[in-house]
């Protein structure tokens, strides 16, 4: 009894302990010059009004602090290194009420994007988020004017209720990421990875980027909601180019996320797979090409992933499509309208789980705990045995997604829009050996005479960083695809030359089986370097087994064929 005493006097000391932290870590952040000048502003701007306008009645400030190193480097030298940061303001401001506002609607005008002063000087930021207000205020107002005569005449929209969900305040603030590494080090990685390119004498194009970002993005409602939270992630991409001996231009690449430590990569194991890619490219040289093909494709690994990436993720949102001047634009997501009905095999199950870090050991980066909007992320089941249950969601409501599920990200212009952070797909498998000769027994059906298996899919944002000047100036957009042609006894062989046709969502209600071992495949969209500085990136992962899907047309590559180049390489050793 006394035992049980004194663990529950510590566990509410600690608990104590704890709150009580998080309350200095709040009443620390409110004391900052950026948060004071967001705040008094945004008091100020409350009272905004034009006559016989509409008057603000929610206003949230984001604000986005990066810093990030990046270099590049080609055949072991160093061609850019640079660290910068950068302060970015997104507004959103509504006029009218919840029900009725200036959103959802083509040009709703009250998201502006401005870039702050990185110093911590209240008056500069003050006057900086004055400026910024102004011009979401006008551009909202007018918009609300526009909306409600082009609304004038139309019927009561049965899908649509309110414009803008109501959400409780939130105030939270978490620890600050890991900080970034010296460039020296950095640079050093580069060079030693370069070299591997220079090595091989076959690469006539290499590069290798190393990226690291971190960052803080502070949200201040007219709510009263409060939340900092920051982010860090490791970013490495290597593309190689070759080029076969019928002249076809050939490209391969390696690429790698990691949470941001405070530490580099582990050295050994990036050497390890960039020989594993150089392997492969140097395989592709004297690869076979390909026919083009009709029939099932076995995405393995990492390709499924991709596959996912490109076809699902852009028809998750919940969103309904915004009102343009004559009537409402429907939604980008081909999933809008089926909940409840099979939109993936009935043995398949889909979830996205922002609070979720490690997936068999390896980490994920798509953790969130308050949204863009001042919502805290939730876990959604989307898929249930094959049925659509719920899609991802903001504060814009529709009558099947009322309400908000905290994966609104981003802002500016376009405002917040519902993304996927650690999407998770899950389904019975079959073992690798098996997976392969379904796969060639199914293609045969089709009268195929072997299947298809795909482990890698282009990534020109990767491969795109080659010149091209080793194909004669052709582009390297469909660079990086590796397919092999499986035999019926599950021999794989690897071939060149092909190019994936539009793979539609619809497609994925026929996957015919899945493998028992799943990938973790990650991503940072739309970060790195703009006019404005380092962006902030959405970070993304991707967990699910192989997959085989039933019905995928592969045509032949038409790319151009040049000749060597005239002149052997340089040899002088490094």
């Amino acid at each position: 009894m006394i035992r049980a005493s004194l663990i529950a006097v510590a566990l509410f000391s600690l608990t104590l302990h704890a709150g009580a932290g998080r309350a200095d870590a709040l009443a620390d952040l409110e004391k900052t010059p950026l948060v004071r000048a967001l705040q008094d502003e945004l008091k100020r701007s409350l009272t905004l009004h034009l006559p016989g306008m509409a008057k603000p009645y929610f206003i949230a400030y984001s604000v986005q602090d990066a810093e990030q190193l990046s270099v590049l480097g080609e055949f072991g030298g160093v061609v850019i290194s640079q660290r910068q940061k950068s302060r970015v303001l997104h507004t959103d401001l509504r006029v009218g009420s919840y029900k009725r506002d200036n959103s959802n609607f083509l040009g709703g005008g009250g998201g502006r994007s401005m870039r702050l002063v990185i110093d911590d000087d209240y008056a500069a930021l003050r006057r900086q988020i004055w400026l910024a207000t102004d011009q979401a205020y006008k551009g909202a107002a007018e918009a609300m004017e526009q909306k409600k005569a082009a609304l004038a005449d139309k019927k009561p929209d049965k899908e649509q209720g309110d414009d803008f969900a109501r959400a409780k305040a939130v105030r939270r603030s978490l620890p600050a990421a890991a900080a970034l590494p010296e460039a020296s080090a950095a640079e050093a990685l580069v060079r030693k990875l370069g070299a591997l390119l220079w090595d091989d004498a076959a690469v006539l194009e290499g590069v290798v980027e190393l990226n690291f970002s971190r960052g803080t993005r502070t949200l201040v409602t007219s709510e009263g909601s409060l939340t900092s939270e920051s982010f860090g992630v490791v970013e490495l991409s290597v593309a190689a180019g070759a080029q076969a001996k019928d002249g076809m231009p050939l490209g391969h690449y390696m690429h790698r996320v990691y949470p941001l430590t405070g530490k580099l990569p582990a050295e050994a194991a990036l050497k390890k797979a960039l020989g594993r890619m150089l392997s492969e490219l140097k395989a592709l040289r004297t690869a076979p090409t390909a026919p083009e093909y009709a029939g099932p494709v076995l995405f393995e690994g990492r390709a499924a992933a991709q596959l996912l990436r490109q076809v699902l993720v852009p028809h998750l949102s919940g969103v309904p499509g915004a009102w343009g001047r004559g009537q409402r634009m429907p939604p980008h997501s081909k999933w809008a309208g089926k909940k409840g009905r099979r939109v993936l095999p009935s043995t398949f199950s889909l979830v996205d789980d922002p609070g979720l870090k490690r997936v068999g050991g390896v980490p994920v980066i798509g953790q969130l705990n308050v949204d863009d909007q001042g919502v805290p992320a939730q876990k959604v089941v989307l898929v249930k045995a094959g049925k659509l249950q719920s899609l991802l969601t903001n504060r814009t409501p529709s009558k099947k997604f009322p309400r908000s599920n905290g994966h609104a990200r981003g802002g500016g212009y376009g405002g917040a829009q519902p993304v996927p952070t650690n999407l998770v797909l899950r389904a019975p498998g079959k073992a690798d050996g098996a997976l392969l000769r379904l796969t060639a027994g199914e293609a045969k059906k089709e009268g195929e005479p072997h299947g298809i298996v795909i482990t890698q899919l282009p990534e020109p944002m990767i491969t795109g960083k080659l010149s091209g000047v080793a194909a004669g100036g052709g582009a390297m957009h469909m660079a990086g695809m590796l397919a092999y042609k499986v035999s019926a006894s599950g021999k794989r062989t690897l071939v060149r030359g092909l190019k994936l046709e539009r793979v539609q969502v619809k497609q994925l209600k026929r996957i015919m089986a899945a493998g028992k071992r799943a990938v973790v495949h990650s991503r940072y969209d739309g970060g790195g370097f703009s006019h404005r500085g380092p962006r902030m990136g959405l970070p993304l992962s991707i967990v699910t087994p192989s997959l085989l899907v039933e019905e995928i047309e592969l045509a032949k590559e038409m790319g151009s064929r040049t000749r060597d180049p005239l002149l052997p390489r340089p040899t002088q050793g490094r």
